[in-house]
Protein backbone atom coordinates (compact mmCIF):
# COMPACT_ATOMS: atom_id res chain seq x y z
CA UNK A 1 0.00 0.00 0.00
CA UNK A 2 0.96 4.00 -0.87
CA UNK A 3 2.18 6.04 1.43
CA UNK A 4 -0.70 8.12 3.22
CA UNK A 5 -0.66 11.76 1.56
CA UNK A 6 -0.95 14.92 4.12
CA UNK A 7 -2.12 18.32 2.86
CA UNK A 8 -1.15 21.41 5.19
CA UNK A 9 -4.10 23.39 4.47
CA UNK A 10 -3.08 26.27 6.55
CA UNK A 11 -1.10 27.06 3.40
CA UNK A 12 -3.57 27.05 1.26
CA UNK A 13 -4.54 30.99 0.81
CA UNK A 14 -8.84 30.10 0.15
CA UNK A 15 -9.66 33.87 0.24
CA UNK A 16 -7.28 34.24 -2.71
CA UNK A 17 -8.61 31.54 -4.56
CA UNK A 18 -12.08 32.68 -3.92
CA UNK A 19 -11.12 35.74 -5.32
CA UNK A 20 -10.12 34.62 -8.25
CA UNK A 21 -13.11 32.54 -9.05
CA UNK A 22 -15.43 35.43 -8.45
CA UNK A 23 -13.05 37.17 -10.66
CA UNK A 24 -13.20 34.93 -13.41
CA UNK A 25 -17.02 34.47 -13.05
CA UNK A 26 -17.36 38.63 -13.19
CA UNK A 27 -15.19 38.50 -16.47
CA UNK A 28 -17.53 35.79 -17.86
CA UNK A 29 -20.52 37.49 -17.29
CA UNK A 30 -19.36 40.83 -18.80
CA UNK A 31 -17.90 38.77 -21.63
CA UNK A 32 -21.69 37.36 -22.35
CA UNK A 33 -23.06 41.45 -21.71
CA UNK A 34 -24.80 40.42 -18.72
CA UNK A 35 -25.66 42.14 -16.15
CA UNK A 36 -27.68 39.61 -14.49
CA UNK A 37 -29.49 35.67 -15.20
CA UNK A 38 -32.76 34.64 -15.34
CA UNK A 39 -32.37 31.70 -13.94
CA UNK A 40 -29.64 29.89 -11.82
CA UNK A 41 -29.83 26.27 -11.70
CA UNK A 42 -27.44 25.21 -8.81
CA UNK A 43 -26.49 23.05 -6.12
CA UNK A 44 -23.91 24.01 -3.12
CA UNK A 45 -26.24 25.51 -0.34
CA UNK A 46 -25.95 29.01 1.24
CA UNK A 47 -22.02 29.42 1.26
CA UNK A 48 -21.53 28.98 -2.35
CA UNK A 49 -25.24 31.13 -3.16
CA UNK A 50 -23.24 33.91 -0.90
CA UNK A 51 -20.37 33.74 -3.39
CA UNK A 52 -21.78 33.85 -6.31
CA UNK A 53 -25.14 35.85 -6.04
CA UNK A 54 -24.02 39.27 -6.26
CA UNK A 55 -22.34 38.62 -9.10
CA UNK A 56 -25.59 36.47 -11.49
CA UNK A 57 -27.92 38.61 -9.84
CA UNK A 58 -30.27 35.93 -10.72
CA UNK A 59 -34.23 36.38 -10.76
CA UNK A 60 -34.69 32.73 -9.66
CA UNK A 61 -32.72 29.46 -8.16
CA UNK A 62 -33.47 26.00 -9.19
CA UNK A 63 -31.36 23.56 -7.35
CA UNK A 64 -30.35 20.38 -8.41
CA UNK A 65 -28.72 17.14 -7.09
CA UNK A 66 -30.07 18.57 -3.92
CA UNK A 67 -31.03 14.72 -2.69
CA UNK A 68 -27.98 13.14 -3.99
CA UNK A 69 -26.71 10.91 -6.73
CA UNK A 70 -26.72 7.42 -5.43
CA UNK A 71 -30.44 6.79 -4.48
CA UNK A 72 -32.72 4.20 -6.43
CA UNK A 73 -34.07 6.83 -8.80
CA UNK A 74 -37.91 4.59 -9.12
CA UNK A 75 -37.72 4.93 -5.20
CA UNK A 76 -37.99 9.12 -5.77
CA UNK A 77 -36.53 11.97 -3.76
CA UNK A 78 -35.42 10.45 -0.63
CA UNK A 79 -36.82 13.34 1.43
CA UNK A 80 -38.59 16.69 0.60
CA UNK A 81 -36.04 19.55 -0.83
CA UNK A 82 -35.29 21.97 2.03
CA UNK A 83 -32.56 24.56 2.99
CA UNK A 84 -33.58 27.00 5.28
CA UNK A 85 -30.38 29.18 5.32
CA UNK A 86 -29.67 29.19 1.53
CA UNK A 87 -33.56 29.90 1.41
CA UNK A 88 -33.13 32.93 3.51
CA UNK A 89 -30.20 34.15 1.28
CA UNK A 90 -32.39 34.28 -1.55
CA UNK A 91 -35.12 35.66 0.12
CA UNK A 92 -33.13 38.34 1.26
CA UNK A 93 -31.84 38.88 -1.62
CA UNK A 94 -35.20 38.70 -4.19
CA UNK A 95 -34.57 35.83 -5.86
CA UNK A 96 -37.28 33.58 -6.32
CA UNK A 97 -36.77 29.74 -5.02
CA UNK A 98 -38.16 27.14 -7.43
CA UNK A 99 -38.82 23.79 -4.98
CA UNK A 100 -38.76 21.04 -7.06
CA UNK A 101 -40.79 18.10 -5.57
CA UNK A 102 -40.35 14.88 -7.64
CA UNK A 103 -38.41 13.57 -10.13
CA UNK A 104 -38.94 14.60 -13.67
CA UNK A 105 -40.65 17.83 -12.23
CA UNK A 106 -40.44 20.45 -15.64
CA UNK A 107 -40.27 24.23 -15.77
CA UNK A 108 -39.91 26.45 -18.84
CA UNK A 109 -38.29 29.55 -18.63
CA UNK A 110 -39.09 32.14 -21.33
CA UNK A 111 -39.84 35.83 -21.35
CA UNK A 112 -41.86 35.90 -18.45
CA UNK A 113 -39.53 33.98 -16.30
CA UNK A 114 -40.01 30.14 -15.11
CA UNK A 115 -43.10 28.48 -15.07
CA UNK A 116 -44.40 24.97 -14.05
CA UNK A 117 -45.26 22.25 -17.11
CA UNK A 118 -47.54 19.26 -16.45
CA UNK A 119 -45.37 16.49 -16.67
CA UNK A 120 -47.48 13.83 -14.71
CA UNK A 121 -48.29 11.37 -17.72
CA UNK A 122 -44.61 10.85 -17.82
CA UNK A 123 -44.01 10.71 -13.97
CA UNK A 124 -46.55 8.27 -13.50
CA UNK A 125 -45.25 6.23 -16.60
CA UNK A 126 -41.91 5.72 -14.26
CA UNK A 127 -44.28 5.27 -11.26
CA UNK A 128 -44.16 8.25 -9.62
CA UNK A 129 -46.83 9.83 -7.39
Amino acid sequence: MGELLTIDTHAIDFTRLRQQRRARLQSAMQAAGLASVDLWIATGGRDVAALVLPVIKPKAYLPVHWDGLFGPFKAGPPQPYSDAPLAALLEENGVRRIVPVQYMDRWRLDANGVQPLDNDKIKRQLGFR
